[in-house]
């Protein structure tokens, strides 16, 4: 009998469950296998389609001692549809259909995420849907039924008692929703087609906004950089022949790995290479390997194998925060591709659905691995989306390294972009078009010829000064962070590195890089500069960036906590080894060398007398020292602002950290959504502070700089210059708008209106300021 009317079995229903999944594993993984196997007889038995779903759910909630176990079906548009029920009213069957997002069901779908409710009716998600009769039904447990990488349906449990789900029954139901795609993928539903397949019924153009990690602007059709994996056989036959091929496929995947690492295009030593070592090491990691054999071991097939874990290791993604944890993630989610794509290589059970545009590629993914990015043309990629993604992941530091345009952070880009799709990719302004229509792509035309003209004119005054129309020269500097940053000094014709941060290195490595490596890596970026003035900024690390090889402790509000100068206080080893390093690279040249999120003058203390202890120590052991030795402090911390006199009577030159300082003094999260627009910097209260730095510095001899994204915007750099600063750091493709924007300026009339302005407190300074220069061109 089924229904709501059903008859329930005796006894309490958790306990049930929990004997029953004893019991089915009372022989260690041969009772996990059993039960695959069952399931694969019913579904490959005779019958109608709707016949083997209706078994299908009879031997689950059987399995597992479930009063009801349900299989919804994804449809076109993002719809769920009931198609086969043990224990709901079968006249809901067909009837009762979701959205995506829509109740417990629809959440689950969205999301791609097993959840189990206790009481599923107190959850705030929870719709009722009166034909299937589930009031009675308290408990719930559901998973994603996934093919090709798609939600293409849920599976669902349900008990009428509370009942705390097991984690064995979770992972028990993920892996028998395995087993249920393969009947779908054969197409032999009821009802009609599972929705979400490669084509799609409409094509509106539609415009996603990201943030820029690469700048460029590139135009090409939809590529997934994940092919399409199909895996033809879940349940294994025999468990020794499964693993022997899932070892083959990890020698033949390591080889591949090793032989990327040989190619010209990466043979140059810098973070790149850092970054690729780390990956090599992840795929050998045998805690995952050992997580493969293990999911071999109870029944499943090396492919199936393979995908347990990476869609494990993808939902332990979507709960993690820490960037450095998400990015070894990601690493180890595309190793697990590239293993499966090796195993389909041999065509036994495995095919690739991959679809290859013809003409140029744009590349999209959730995330990508550094590796991938090197198994495509670079002549016919022309960008690259990402859903996550940041200026320090690892593709991104590769990609930089072949000069492609990079977004990160597209919010629902894969459920956006089909394969073929039409995609220009703005890196420069963060933003992807899709499907733009025929008035975009003309637009787009006429960017790329708007693009050549203006870098046209940026090379015509490249070696020129940024020196404005009445005589005030303003040195134009760089914010780097990667040795292939180094290339843009040429290209922009930029005075020096303003502001190099050092700590990539140290994120992308596993172990802690040595005094030596260190050295090697600074003497190439000094010799990469030709001459060229570079200011080191030593580790910066702490908050949203944590080191690998260095324990850091989970903080309430990382970004005011234990992180840069003061880790390198704490830990004096770590950074009188990096200075060591510095003062090595250096030899014989200038070493300029700032200390970042300077709190005190006691703090700037301690850490110059490191510098001090570090040239004894290399005048001791008779080493060549460098020619000059430059020490500054930046300017981050609001509390230091009260003690600027004595900081620059002490310091060779300050260095405003204009991001970190405008939100400090703001009490506001720049990465916020909300807060992004809310305050100007442009106002009286921190173009005060602005001034006051530069007054001071100017005071006592002390050179200022400014580095952030102040310094690359005209009217801010404008503004700034009017205020007394003549040393500005930003990133490349900033340099030649603000050298422009100097040169056929004048200074002497704005710096008086500023100052007027600032004096009046006045608001709307940003509209005034505009208003002017339109006014006095």
């Amino acid at each position: 009998m089924t229904g709501p009317n059903a008859p329930h079995e005796t006894g309490p229903p958790h306990r049930q469950g929990a004997e029953a999944l004893q019991n089915a594993g009372s022989n260690g993984a041969a009772g996990a296998r059993q039960m695959l196997r069952r399931l694969r007889d019913v579904m490959a038995g005779c019958g109608s389609a709707q016949e083997r779903l209706d078994a299908t759910v009879r031997v689950i909630a059987a399995d597992l001692v479930a009063e009801v176990c349900s299989i919804y079906i994804r449809r076109e548009g993002n719809i769920l549809e009931l198609c086969a029920t043990q224990g709901l009213n079968p006249d809901a069957l067909y009837r009762t259909r979701m959205a995506f997002g829509e109740g417990l069901v629809g959440f689950i779908a969205e999301t791609g995420r097993s959840r189990a409710f206790a009481e599923a009716q107190s959850h705030p998600k929870f719709a009722y849907f009166l034909e299937t009769g589930e009031e009675i039904y308290h408990s719930l447990l559901g998973v994603p039924i996934r093919r090709s990488e798609r939600v293409v349906g849920v599976l669902v449990v349900q008990n009428s008692s509370p009942r705390k789900y097991l984690e064995e029954e979770i992972e028990s139901l993920e892996t028998l929703a395995m087993v249920l795609a393969e009947v779908l993928a054969d197409g032999a539903v009821p009802g009609g087609s599972i929705g979400g397949s490669m084509g799609r019924s409409d094509s509106h153009p539609t415009r996603l906004a990201g943030t820029a990690i690469h700048g460029g602007l590139g135009i090409g059709r939809v590529l997934h950089h994940q092919p399409r994996i199909v895996i033809r056989r879940v349940v294994a036959e025999d468990v020794g022949e499964e693993r022997i091929r899932l070892d083959r496929a990890l020698e033949r995947m390591h080889s591949s790995i090793d032989r990327l690492l040989s190619t010209d295009a990466l043979s140059e030593v810098g973070e790149h290479r850092e970054v690729l070592e780390t990956y090599v090491l992840l795929a050998r990691d045998k805690g995952w390997i050992n997580r493969m054999r293990e999911a071999i071991d109870s029944g499943l097939t090396a492919e199936a194998a393979i995908q347990k874990v990476r869609d494990d290791t993808r939902a332990r993604m979507a709960s993690i925060t820490d960037a450095y944890l998400r990015e070894r993630l990601a690493d180890l989610e595309d190793i697990a591709l590239r293993l499966l794509q090796t195993l389909a290589s041999d065509g036994e059970n495995a095919g690739t659905e991959a679809y290859a545009p013809e003409g140029d590629w744009v590349l999209v993914a959730r995330s990508m691995g550094p590796a991938e990015l090197l198994d495509y043309d670079p002549s016919r990629l022309k960008g690259l989306a990402l859903e996550e993604g940041s200026a320090t992941a690892h593709v991104a530091i590769v990609a930089r390294a072949l000069d492609i345009p990079v977004i990160g952070r597209v919010a629902g880009l894969l459920g956006e972009a089909e394969p073929g799709d039409t995609m220009i990719v703005d890196a420069d302004h963060g933003q992807v078009l899709l499907r733009p229509r025929s008035d975009a792509l003309a637009q787009f035309a006429a960017a790329q010829g708007a693009r050549a003209e203006t870098r046209a004119r940026y090379d015509a005054i490249r070696d020129l000064p940024a020196e404005t129309l009445d005589g005030v020269r303003v040195s134009l500097n760089l914010n780097a962070g990667l040795l292939v940053d180094m290339s843009q000094l040429e290209r922009t014709g930029a005075d020096g590195i303003g502001l190099y941060r050092t700590e990539i290195p140290f994120l992308v490595r596993r172990e802690y890089p040595d005094v030596d490596a260190q050295t090697q890596l600074y003497a190439r970026i000094l010799e990469s500069a030709g001459g060229r003035p570079v200011t080191f900024r030593t580790l910066d690390a702490g908050g949203d960036k944590r080191l690998p090889s260095f324990a850091h402790d989970i903080e309430d509000n990382p970004a005011l906590g234990w992180r840069a100068l003061r880790i390198g206080l704490d830990h004096p080893s770590l950074l009188r080894q990096q200075l060591r390093a510095l003062f090595r690279a250096s030899a014989g040249l200038t070493l300029r060398v700032m200390f970042p999120m300077v709190a005190t003058v006691d703090e700037f203390r301690e850490a110059r007398q490191m510098v001090e202890l570090e040239r004894r120590r290399a005048e001791a052991n008779g080493a060549i020292l460098p020619a000059t030795v430059e020490v500054g402090a930046m300017i981050e911390v609001p509390s230091i602002l009260w003690d600027l006199d004595r900081l620059a009577a002490e310091a060779d030159f300050l260095s405003v950290g204009s991001n970190d300082l405008f939100q400090f003094l703001y009490a506001a999260d720049r990465d916020s959504p909300r807060l992004a627009r809310r305050y100007d910097p442009l106002t009286s209260p921190f173009l005060t502070v602005l001034k006051q730095i530069a007054t001071t510095g100017t005071r006592h001899g002390c050179r200022v700089t400014l580095c952030g994204e102040l310094a690359g915007r005209p009217v801010e750099a404008l503004i700034l210059v009017a205020l007394g600063y003549r040393n500005l750091s930003m990133n490349a493709a900033s340099i030649g708008v603000i050298k422009e924007t100097l040169r056929s300026r004048q200074i002497s009339n704005l710096d008086k209106f500023i100052e007027f302005l600032i004096e009046k407190n006045a608001a709307d300074i940003r509209n005034r300021v505009t208003t002017f220069l339109r006014d006095h061109p």
